[in-house]
């Protein structure tokens, strides 16, 4: 696979290591975030689109006009799926994950949800889909809190399968570019 751009961004990453492609996050939070202009430019997606989910509540609103990477995660999360997904559902199936924590009980925000779709994805999607037993494979050895660890892996069981179903539908219309 190589170099290619981390799902639902512009960023590039040596994705033959899932794990390390994720490594390139951190230096882009430590001085405190990002700004409108850089969540653009490293989504790809207009800052009006951003300032709109904001308000729809998609997104909750940057603290001194600085983005977190839970906030980055959830923008490339909804920015990934949006072409397979309608964004209320999209936005939905990111809150059920953590909709019914006991007290004290685990949680996963939107930056490791990201950390581990990208990993997974990385290793069962392909060209033509993705591998049904090597997602499962992937999704049964997740080590989480057992509270947790169901909803975590019906999130990510859909992610994926909407990430694929998006991917192809980008393939078809190159294809139909060619011809037509």
């Amino acid at each position: 696979m190589g170099i290619s751009r981390l799902p639902g961004t512009t960023i590039e990453a040596d994705m033959r290591s899932p794990e390390r492609a994720m490594q390139i996050f951190t230096p882009l939070f430590e001085a405190g975030g990002l700004v409108l202009s850089q969540v653009s430019s490293l989504t790809g997606m207009p800052p009006y689109q951003v300032q709109n989910w904001i308000k729809r509540g998609f997104v909750s609103p940057p603290k001194h006009k600085r983005y977190t990477a839970e906030q980055f995660s959830r923008i490339a999360i909804i920015n990934m799926l949006k072409d397979s997904m309608q964004i209320e559902k999209i936005v939905a199936l990111i809150n059920y994950l953590n909709s019914c924590p006991s007290e004290g009980g685990a949680t996963v925000d939107d930056s490791e949800l990201y950390a581990v779709f990208t990993e997974i994805s990385l290793r069962v999607i392909t060209d033509g889909g993705y591998n049904e037993e090597a997602l499962e494979r992937e999704l049964k050895s997740l080590c989480v809190d057992s509270e947790i660890a169901p909803r975590l892996q019906n999130v990510l069981r859909v992610m994926i399968v909407a990430h694929a179903v998006a991917r192809l539908r980008q393939d078809v219309e190159q294809k139909m570019m060619e011809i037509v």
